[in-house]
């Protein structure tokens, strides 16, 4: 069961990426739509973009400590 659940975080690396750089697109789209700012979207999506390699990166460094943590299993 322990393997299933470290399988699951390495695919959750897959999709933390591209929600986080959507949401960021989303929210600077309706900054922009509702405040009439040019640049938000822009911002949202560098944000975004950000936010998810923090995200990837913690995933990546906390699968790689659990992995060597266990002795090389």
């Amino acid at each position: 069961m322990q393997s299933l659940v470290q399988a699951e975080r390495v695919m959750q690396i897959a999709f933390v990426l591209p929600c986080a750089m959507l949401f960021g697109w989303g929210l600077g789209w309706c900054v922009d739509h509702f405040l009439h700012l040019r640049w938000a979207t822009v911002v949202g999506l560098v944000l975004g973009l950000i936010a998810g390699m923090v995200s990837v990166i913690r995933t990546a460094m906390s699968a790689m400590n659990s992995l060597s943590g266990k002795g090389g299993k």
